[in-house]
């Protein structure tokens, strides 16, 4: 294989590690499917990245499709490792519609 890969392997990557939210199982999976270690972890986050860059920003998605809110909102919190690092991803959402308002992601909660 090439360094080069389509967009439809790249999404498809994209939506093997969003269904799965590993890394690990996400080369394993692309690797049976093509029955060759031609992805490794830095492959993977490379089109992970290339995909996160090409979405738009959450005032983007709300100044294109105006939502309406229910005007409750519920805040939730999510660790993982970055570099070495405990990071907590905070999100903002809406409880009826489920449309995150915001997100930040901090080092303590």
């Amino acid at each position: 294989m090439s360094g080069r890969f389509s967009d439809k392997v790249i999404n498809w990557i994209g939506f093997t590690y969003l269904r799965s939210l590993s890394l690990r199982n996400t080369t394993e999976i692309v690797r049976s499917f093509y029955e060759r270690d031609c992805f490794s972890k830095d492959t993977v986050l490379a089109h992970l990245e290339f995909l996160i860059d090409q979405l738009p920003s959450i005032s983007e998605i709300t100044r294109i499709f105006r939502p309406s809110r229910s005007g409750y909102y519920a805040f939730d919190g999510m660790w993982f490792k970055y570099q070495g690092e405990d990071r907590v991803l905070l999100i903002c959402f809406d409880t009826a519609t489920l449309d995150v308002v915001n997100y930040f992601i901090a080092r303590k909660e």
